[in-house]
């Protein structure tokens, strides 16, 4: 009996272990859900993890790659790729960024970043597609850029609504601002768009009339000024239409002379200049007129001699410079001729050595500076020259990099940029290059995006704008 008893307490004893033994299997497996690795993250204590997600950000086709693992702050993260073919139409995909409008950090794929505290979302980026560009226009902070198939785009600063978006907004990457464009004109703080069509539209800027709409009223948004019309210049604050009967129109400041009707009065309407113009450039504050028998005329202001007349006296009806000219240039006191020889000549403001001639001595009479030049470009202090085997060459101010020989170092005599260059603008401290295989670069100041590279940092080195 007493047997029989200790065998039931054994048993009992044996029984509450086997239990104990189960429920140890139990939890340790987790039957009841799923297995417990001690090796998942969200196993790992009290740390906190957190995920990437990837957004499509307007896409039209294609799906987003997916991170499936948990990142505790300080981990690296490396980005996937479009891994899912996203695309979206009339953009091109260029990595990734924080932000859905592209103003936060950019990451491409491949590249690391260590996570923070907080779960992370990385937007599509998209660069709109552009095909071949036929003109490039650039001025004080911002740059348009009109392609082969009359699309109109641009890029920089907008407080005055320069850039025809609709906005007041600075850009740092090209916006799209109208279609069926033939040539653009970029003004210090206004734009003028010659269609197709011949009319002439105009934004930005218009306290001096300079739009020539009848207002003073800034605009941003294009409104029509004028029918009819061949070619268009902008100045600082004054505007040059030519139109199709070869007669020479302006509007705007015209404090020193610089509309050239004979008188310092603004104008916010277009008046008639004179007749049997064949093109236009208007400087700062003073303007250049080529007639049709290649004879060049100037008009304005004239204190640093750039009216190339050999006088440093400012005028209000055009005189008469030089003839057998092919192209002239202004911005920022001085101006740049190219003859029908292809020599290139300057005259006046070089105090920064943009005229090339190996000095800074200004002038009032043009004075030859190089050869075998096909075009040039001006900008407030340098100049862009390109030669006719291609090399694009660069003199003056730079200590914003505009020259674009990789150095912030200013030249009085021309430099080598890079070779095989179709075209060339240049801005207020800014250059634009237009390269024979269709890529656009861009080097000098950025602060305003005017580079159009998606950055706002200065450059002194070209770089390539990925249009």
């Amino acid at each position: 009996m007493k047997f029989r008893k200790a065998c039931s307490i054994a048993n009992l004893i044996l029984t509450a272990a086997l239990m104990v033994a189960v429920f140890s299997v139990i939890v340790s497996c987790n039957i009841f859900g799923e297995y417990n690795n001690p090796k998942d993250p969200k196993n790992q204590g009290n740390t906190n993890y957190y995920s990437v997600t990837y957004d499509a950000n307007g896409a039209t086709s294609g799906t987003v790659p997916v991170d499936n693992n948990s990142y505790a702050a300080g981990a690296t993260v490396t980005v996937l790729g479009n891994t899912g073919g996203l695309a979206k139409t009339g953009y091109t995909f260029a990595g990734w960024n924080t932000k859905a409008d592209g103003t936060g950090t950019s990451y491409a794929a491949g590249s690391t970043f260590a996570m923070g505290s907080a779960n992370v979302r990385l937007y599509a980026r998209w660069t709109m597609q552009f095909s071949a560009i036929s003109i490039i226009s650039a001025n004080c902070y911002h740059t348009m850029i009109l392609k082969t198939d009359g699309t109109l785009c641009a890029t920089g600063r907008n407080d005055y609504g320069q850039l025809g978006d609709g906005t007041t907004i600075s850009r740092s990457s090209p916006v799209q601002v109208m279609r069926d464009v033939k040539a653009v004109a970029a003004g210090a703080f206004h734009t003028m768009i010659l269609k197709t069509d011949g009319t002439l539209w105009a934004t930005g800027d218009n306290r001096k009339g300079q739009l020539g709409d009848g207002t003073t009223i800034s605009r941003s948004t294009p409104v029509l000024v004028m029918r009819d019309v061949q070619a268009v210049a902008a100045g600082y604050v004054h505007t040059m239409i030519f139109k199709t009967d070869g007669t020479l129109w302006a509007t705007g400041q015209n404090l020193q002379g610089q509309l050239g009707d004979g008188t310092t009065i603004d104008r916010i309407t277009p008046v008639q200049v004179m007749s049997g113009v064949q093109a236009v450039t208007a400087g700062d504050l003073y303007s250049m007129i080529l007639k049709t028998d290649g004879t060049l005329w100037a008009t304005g202001y004239n204190a640093f001699g750039q009216l190339g007349d050999g006088t440093t006296t400012s005028r209000s009806t055009p005189v008469y410079v030089m003839r057998d000219v092919k192209e002239v240039v202004t911005k920022f006191g001085h101006t740049i001729i190219l003859k029908i020889d292809s020599s290139l000549w300057a005259t006046g403001n070089n105090l920064q050595g943009q005229f090339g001639d190996g000095s800074t001595t200004s002038r009032s009479t043009p004075v030859q500076v190089m050869r075998d030049v096909q075009a040039v470009a001006s900008g407030s202090n340098h100049t862009m020259i390109l030669k006719t085997d291609g090399t694009l060459w660069a003199t003056g101010y730079n200590a914003f990099g505009q020259l674009g020989d990789g150095t912030t170092t200013s030249r009085s005599t021309p430099v080598l940029v890079m070779s095989d260059v179709q075209a060339v603008a240049a801005g207020y401290n800014h250059t634009m290059i237009l390269k024979t295989d269709g890529t656009l670069w861009a080097t000098g100041n950025n602060y305003y995006g005017q580079l159009g590279d998606g950055t706002t940092t200065n450059r002194s080195t070209p770089v390539q704008i990925i249009l």
